[in-house]
């Protein structure tokens, strides 16, 4: 603009506006102004199967990955936002779907040893253009893909995780590998996130406190929302670090102050012994009881009884006594745990 030479990008912009603050009439502007982008700066032939995309503007007239991408994102919230109306027009999502799948190429295969980054424009994979172009803009073309993700999450990878959209600046991200969780933090720890996940979420932890379940992803939360269709998750939240959990018997943190998603009991002594070492984890402090049952169901001995423990590891030791201190028959016993309005049991063999 201040070379004088015209561009697309405040015709871009101005069409997102007119969407976002719909006055009397945007629709006829919109579809006009982008009618005038697609007539000036759409491609369609001369760079194989790289097509369509468009022009970056005209001092320069070349096709690339961000403008396309810009442009490609407008077409499809345009298609979107005119749903209905007489002048939606099916060619908006398909030039926008069209654009996905001929931007979703581009990283350096010569001259410079591949390291993730995409060229800028398309004559840069066809042939030897312009060494330098390939480091430039593409911080634009991930914002562009992000933002046509989000509004079509089905382009984006089913098998992998993403974060397609964040009303927050995301400080941290790490995605999960073989038995992990997806854990993110935003600036000021607090916003409204979609996720695409490979896989449904057994849970979603916000500063190490489960979030509840949201019958809809446009509540207030805080809490998520899981659309099993799309695979997107939708998670809202006052306080980070948030996690997605897809094992039940993952941990956050450290062994030594880990936090479980539910009260977890097990026997960590060795089997067939006088006596029995057991571990609770707790995902947050409560109150718990704790008892030993024979195989009849009868009660006999309680271990912990309105015990208000810690969130994390306690232990403690049964040593094969009842409530009155006589040692026990050998045989199996049973542990029971209630938390929480939730009761989990495990089986003891006690020998003598």
């Amino acid at each position: 603009m201040q070379t004088g030479k015209q561009d697309h990008y405040s015709a871009h912009e101005m069409i997102v506006e007119l969407i976002d603050r719909q006055p009397d009439g945007w629709q006829q502007t919109a579809v006009a102004i982008f009618d005038s982008v697609a007539a000036r700066y759409l491609v369609w032939d001369g760079l194989g199967d790289y097509v369509p995309v468009t022009l970056e503007w005209e001092g320069w007239e070349e096709a690339t990955y961000a403008s396309s991408l810009q442009f490609a994102r407008t077409a499809l919230l345009l298609y979107q936002a005119l749903d209905g109306h007489p002048l939606q027009r099916p060619e908006f999502a398909t030039w926008a779907q069209n654009m996905a799948a001929a931007c979703s190429h581009g990283q350096n295969f010569r001259c410079v040893q591949p390291d993730g980054r995409m060229f800028t424009t398309v004559k840069d994979i066809l042939f030897l253009f312009n060494i330098d172009s390939w480091y430039e803009q593409n911080f634009n073309t991930v914002k562009y893909y992000l933002e046509l993700l989000c509004l079509d999450p089905s382009l984006a990878p089913s098998d992998e995780n993403h974060m397609l959209w964040s009303s927050r600046a995301v400080r941290s991200i790490t995605y999960p590998t073989t038995g992990s969780n997806l854990q993110y933090e935003v600036a000021s720890g607090a916003g409204r996130e979609v996720l695409k996940l490979a896989a449904a979420p057994l849970a979603v932890l916000a500063a190490s406190e489960p979030l509840p379940e949201m019958e809809t992803p446009d509540q207030i939360g805080p809490g998520y929302h899981w659309d099993a269709e799309a695979s997107l998750l939708t998670v809202v939240h006052t306080a980070d670090p948030v996690v997605v959990h897809f094992s039940p018997t993952a941990v956050i943190g450290n062994d030594q102050g880990g936090y479980w998603l539910e009260p977890q009991l097990e026997v960590i002594g060795a089997a067939g012994t006088e006596q029995a070492a057991i571990r609770l984890a707790l995902p947050r402090a409560a109150t718990v009881n704790l008892a030993v049952f024979d195989l009849r169901g009868r009660r006999v001995r309680t271990l912990l009884k309105a015990a208000y423990l810690a969130a994390g590891n306690s232990s403690l030791t049964w040593y094969g006594r009842d409530e009155v201190g006589r040692t026990v028959a050998q045989g199996v016993y049973v542990l029971q745990l209630e938390v929480e309005n939730r009761t989990k049991t495990h089986n003891l063999v006690l020998l003598r």
